[in-house]
Formats: structure tokens, C-alpha cells, sequence
């Protein structure tokens, strides 16, 4: 790719990577006895310009408009089919948010809206009255957007458990996802692709063991609510891996798979799947910073940018909840480290 095309986004992305919360930061945030505190040591790390004032009430959502932030940041300097792909990562936080929005009509709640977060995707964002649920679905801006809720809504939500509507809703993003990174030319989106193509299906590998291994959810309803598309492990791997009778022999399939690179120096030597979590987890966000040395004038860096700020949202909304429950610290440091 052009030097000159990637050297203003590099320099960009470097900024903002320095904002990330260091290891010893983060550690230090999880001994805040108060979420005031928290809040006050938080703010100055959040990359949104104007940030609405943290609360017990609204820190899930602030953190999760960091995700659209970077988004809005580093998309004006990609073109083609990777600024269209990060277009489409915004519509994973928006569903949070839908899903949440939904639930509390089906029970009959009253929906309040956040104009700071929901006039991004949303049409009439101080309405709040529905009788029900196909009026918000016009309100979806984002045809697309709307598509999948409602395709997911009508066939997981009215004659089954609502519940399923959620996996529903993930398990058709995911599917267009997948096809939209297969569609890649390989060899001009080599790293795009590998990124991309490893965040997301180390995603469904992680939700697949937890299901199987966790609660005892069989093949046949895994792969009924999760698609798997073959980017890098075979189709028999992943067949074989999400019908494995132990964590033990999970390791054995993912060390002998294109994943094996994650397992030949392991930081959590104890095979136990919380300890599998925590490998994948290490060892990816080592790669994506390894972009930032190896592959600077490439998509590298402003993807792994993203992907390590999504990282510490979700580690940023577990100590918040942390310190509301009041959770011993160390297994909250265990947790989140």
C-alpha cells in the first residue's frame, strides 16, 4: 500500500494508542471503592471530545460509544471495503442497545432514550411510547440495521423463548460478517483479513466452548445459533472442537489448528477454560500490537487499534460493575487482567 496514504492515520492511531490504560493503571482502577472515584480517573482516558458526565446510570453506554468513536476517527482515512466493513462493527454496539430498547417493550416498560447514543441510529430518539414492537422498528435509520432486528425478532422472539432472540440477532451479524470478509481480495487486504478474520471467529470459538463445556448446550443447538464459515479453521476442526467432552481435549484440537501459534509458549500453562479464555485473549492483543512495530503502513495499526479499545471497554464495564456489587478484588483482578 502507499506510504504517504497511511503515514497521517498512523500517526493519528499512535496518539490515541497512547491513551490506552496501561496494565498497572488498569489494576490500580479495580481498588476504587466508589465509582465516583473511578469515574473521575477514567474520564481522562475516553477519546471522546465532549463526554457526557459519567454516572452509575449511564457508564455502560459511554464506554460503548468509544467503540463508535474510533470507528468515526479512523474510517475517514480508510476507502473501499475495509471503510465499509468498520461502517458495519458500529452495528454491534447499536444492536446492544436494541436489544436492550426491545426487551423492555416486550415487557412493557417504559423506553427512555439517550439522545447522546441513540440519535446515531435512531430516527426519533425522544418517542418513548410504543404499543408495540414493530413501531420501533421504524425508527431504525440503517436499512440494513433494520433487517437483521427484524428478521431475528420475527423468527427467534414470538414463538420461543426470548432469549433466543439475542443469539438470534448475533448469529445473522456474524453470518454477514463472515461472507463480507470472505468477499476481500486476499492479496490487497492480506492483514485487513487476517485481523478481522482471526477477532471473529476466536469470538465464536470462545462462545461455542462456553455454551458446550459450560452449560451443557449440545452440538446440534450450537451450530443451529452459530455460524462458523471456515476462515481459518477447517470445517472438521470445528465440528470436532465444539463436540469435545473436555477442556482437555479442546487444547489438543486448537494445537494442532492454525490457532497452534497461540499455544506453543503459554502464559496460562493450567489448562482450564477460563485459562483458554484468558490465552486467547493475551495472545491476540500481543498480535495487535505487534502491528504497530511490524506493519506500520498498512490496515494493521488501525484495526489493532480498535480491537484493543474494545478490549478495555469490556474490562472497563466489568470493574464499574465490580465496584457497584462490591466483588473481592483480587478474583475481580483475576478477571479482568
Amino acid at each position: 500500500m502507499d506510504i504517504e496514504y497511511f503515514a497521517a492515520p498512523y500517526t493519528m492511531v499512535r496518539a490515541l494508542k497512547s491513551k490506552l490504560l496501561k496494565p498497572d493503571e488498569l489494576s490500580a482502577l479495580i481498588y476504587f471503592s466508589n465509582l465516583e472515584d473511578f469515574f473521575s480517573a477514567v474520564k481522562p482516558h475516553l477519546i471522546q471530545k465532549n463526554p457526557p458526565e459519567l454516572t452509575e446510570q449511564n457508564f455502560e453506554m459511554v464506554f460503548n460509544y468509544e467503540n463508535l468513536e474510533v470507528l468515526r476517527k479512523v474510517g475517514i482515512f480508510m476507502f473501499g471495503e475495509p471503510r465499509e466493513f468498520l461502517e458495519l462493527l458500529k452495528f454491534r454496539d447499536f444492536i446492544t442497545r436494541i436489544e436492550f430498547i426491545i426487551y423492555r417493550i416486550q415487557t412493557n416498560e417504559e423506553v427512555v432514550f439517550d439522545e447522546y447514543f441513540d440519535k446515531e441510529w435512531c430516527a426519533n430518539p425522544e418517542n418513548a411510547v410504543f404499543t408495540e414492537v414493530k413501531e420501533f422498528f421504524k425508527l431504525i435509520k440503517n436499512p440494513i440495521l433494520r433487517s437483521f432486528v427484524e428478521a431475528s425478532y420475527y423468527e427467534y422472539a414470538p414463538n420461543r423463548n426470548f432469549l433466543y432472540f439475542n443469539v438470534g440477532l448475533e448469529r445473522k451479524f456474524l453470518a454477514y460478517l463472515f461472507e463480507y470478509v470472505k468477499s476481500f481480495d486476499k492479496e490487497n487486504h492480506d492483514v485487513f483479513f487476517r485481523i478481522i478474520g482471526e477477532f471473529l471467529e476466536i469470538e465464536i470459538i470462545i462462545w461455542s466452548l462456553r455454551m458446550h463445556l459450560k452449560y451443557g448446550m449440545k452440538y446440534e443447538e450450537i451450530i443451529l445459533l452459530i455460524p462458523h464459515f471456515n476462515i481459518f479453521l477447517k470445517d472438521e476442526e470445528f465440528n470436532n472442537l465444539i463436540s469435545v467432552g473436555s477442556v482437555l481435549e479442546a487444547y489438543e484440537l486448537l494445537e494442532k489448528s492454525y490457532y497452534s501459534k497461540f499455544f506453543k509458549y503459554p502464559v496460562f500453562p493450567e489448562q482450564s477454560l477460563s485459562n483458554l479464555f484468558m490465552e486467547f485473549d493475551y495472545k491476540l492483543k500481543r498480535e495487535m500490537y505487534g502491528y504497530f512495530n511490524d506493519n506500520p503502513f498498512c490496515y494493521g495499526p488501525i484495526l489493532s487499534y480498535y480491537i484493543l479499545k474494545r478490549f478495555e471497554v469490556v474490562k472497563l464495564i466489568s470493574i464499574c460493575e465490580g465496584i457497584k456489587l462490591d466483588y473481592d478484588k483480587e478474583k475481580l483482578k483475576e478477571l479482568v487482567q
